[in-house]
C-alpha cells in the first residue's frame, strides 16, 4: 500500500487483473454521507414508531439518541472499510 499520499488508492494485484481500494478520505466521505440519510431516517422513525410502542420522550432527546448511536455508528463503519481495505 502507497503510504505517502494516504488519499490516493493503492493498486494490488487480482488474479483477473488490477482493483482499486478505496482510499481514507473516499472511506470516510462514504462514511458521512452513509450517516447523513442515516441520521434523517432515524430522526422520522422515531417520530413515528416510538408511540406505537408507548415510548414518550421529546424531539430533543430523539436527536440527542439519534446523535449518540450515529457517532458508535459512524466510527465502527469506518474501521471495519479500513481493516477490509487493509486485509484486502
Amino acid at each position: 500500500m502507497n503510504h505517502s499520499n494516504a488519499s490516493q488508492p493503492s493498486r494490488h494485484c487480482q488474479r483477473d487483473g488490477y482493483s482499486i481500494q478505496q482510499s481514507r478520505s473516499l472511506s470516510l466521505l462514504e462514511s458521512v454521507v452513509v450517516l447523513i440519510g442515516g441520521l434523517f431516517i432515524s430522526i422520522v422513525a422515531q417520530i413515528f414508531l416510538f408511540p406505537l410502542f408507548g415510548v414518550q420522550m421529546p424531539i430533543s432527546s430523539n436527536f440527542a439518541l439519534t446523535a449518540i448511536l450515529a457517532t458508535l455508528g459512524f466510527a465502527y463503519k469506518y474501521c471495519v472499510r479500513r481493516l477490509f481495505n487493509r486485509l484486502h
